[in-house]
């Protein structure tokens, strides 16, 4: 869980300071150019969830928020164990929800900044949001190349020393797997003609 700690901590600290600065610099519904064309720095003081959902009571708001994150971990709790990127990822998420609970807490709204300038009708937003979008995404494409790598037997041949046969995958060929019985076998030829592509 260390990736996920500092990925937490990171992802809070860059979410709080930036909001500081924008506080100091900016009053509220002041906008500037940030990037011209593409970013414009827009404080605005959020009372209400994402797009406007949910309302505007505080505490309604920190619980869906706590209620997403327990989703989360539940959903990628065993991807954590094997993969630092799936760490990272969540690590971003909660940071970035702790960052909007803590303006919750502390202001009773959510400090928004970051705005379109192309797309002005998109809701105003912040650091947290954005690299809460980014873990999302990154657990997304992480969950969808797992799919596409799970290891099937591939390639069965005799091991005359072992007493059966063994299959590996193509995608890992050090991790053996033995058919030490006729059924145990029978039941790897039937899953080896089931997979396309395979080679005799």
């Amino acid at each position: 869980m260390l990736w996920v700690i500092l990925a937490a901590l990171l992802t809070l600290g860059l979410d709080q300071l930036s909001k500081s600065a924008i506080r100091r610099v900016l009053l509220p519904d002041q906008s500037v150019v940030g990037i011209p064309h593409i970013f414009l720095f827009t404080y605005t003081q959020n009372h209400n969830g994402a797009f406007g959902l949910f309302g505007s009571r505080a505490w309604l708001l920190i619980v869906l928020a706590l209620a997403v994150l327990v989703l989360f971990y539940v959903a990628v709790r065993r991807s954590m164990r094997g993969s630092t990127l799936v760490q990272i990822a969540f690590g971003m998420i909660v940071g970035g929800a702790a960052g909007n609970i803590v303006d919750r807490l502390h202001y009773g709204y959510v400090v928004d900044f970051l705005q379109f300038a192309f797309w002005q009708s998109y809701p105003v937003f912040n650091v947290a949001d954005s690299l809460i979008l980014i873990g999302v995404v990154i657990l997304f494409l992480s969950s969808s190349d797992g799919g596409r790598k799970v290891r099937h037997p591939r390639t069965v041949m005799d091991q005359p020393e072992s007493g059966g046969r063994a299959s590996w995958s193509e995608s890992n060929g050090e991790e053996i797997e033995y058919a030490s019985s006729p059924d145990a076998e029978r039941a790897l030829r039937r899953l080896r003609q089931r997979q396309p592509g395979d080679r005799g």
